[in-house]
């Protein structure tokens, strides 16, 4: 890389090694190429330094910070020919000093981009293919991951459906569980009931069906001293009737 040396002054001149009176980048769209030295000396010294880049005809002038004596030039200057300027800024939040515009020029020249592809059998051509392949590769892996990511969201899915059809059958077997606990609980409150009728010598009689056959048995305790009996009161309803 080129280094250029700057020295900045107390009195805020910008200067050149030797007789220079003007910074020189080269030709356009030199990148990479260059950057400065800057050595500060008197007020600016323990100063963080910042250089604002004017380009040819810009605004809103970029600026880079002055890391160890050193800056690169940045590539947006040199991307175009003509001549600009760099003003030095140092401050320390309390104190504040800046310097003369400091001039460079970027060279023109014919430009390297013709629009077209380089001549077959030469080094250009042949770095010219390589890049095409290059880049095929890249979206052949690119298509590869995306199928790949693709199967693993649709495993994913296959296993959340798993796990919902598993839930539901657990609450399906957890409402079935309970609704039996239900009728057992009910069941043995009723025979608890007819114990008690029948511990107090006042017997009992029921129907049941069986099974759910759809036949209805009459059950009498034996201790039921009345003699009852069964019969339709006209309007299809059983009653029992005493004797």
């Amino acid at each position: 890389m080129i280094e250029l040396s700057v020295s900045l002054a107390s009195n805020g001149a910008a200067k050149l090694a030797g007789y220079e009176q003007m910074l020189r980048f080269g030709y356009t769209k030199n990148r990479g190429v260059y950057r400065l030295a800057v050595t500060a000396s008197g007020e600016w010294e323990g100063l963080a330094i910042r250089c604002f880049w004017h380009v040819p005809d810009g605004k809103d002038p970029p600026s880079s910070l002055v890391v160890d004596g050193y800056v690169d030039v940045p590539a947006s200057v040199t991307a175009q020919p003509g001549n600009g300027c760099i003003t030095f800024e140092g401050s320390d939040g309390a104190k504040t000093v800046t310097s003369a515009d400091l001039r460079y020029r970027v060279a023109v020249n014919s430009g390297t981009e013709d629009g077209t592809e380089p001549e077959p059998g030469t080094p250009a051509w042949q770095a010219f293919v390589e890049a095409v392949k290059e880049s095929a590769a890249s979206a052949e892996q690119s298509k590869t991951e995306a199928l790949d990511a693709a199967e693993r969201a649709g495993a994913s899915a296959d296993e959340a459906a798993t796990s919902a059809a598993s839930a539901l059958e657990s609450a399906e077997s957890a409402e079935k569980n309970a609704l039996s606990s239900a009728t057992s609980a009910a069941e043995a409150t009723r025979q608890a009931e007819l114990a008690a009728q029948a511990a107090e010598s006042k017997g009992f009689l029921y129907l049941e069906d069986d099974d759910n056959s759809g036949i209805l048995s009459l059950v009498v305790s034996d201790n039921l001293t009345d003699d009852v009996t069964l019969q339709d009161d006209g309007q299809g309803n059983l009653e029992a009737v005493y004797k």
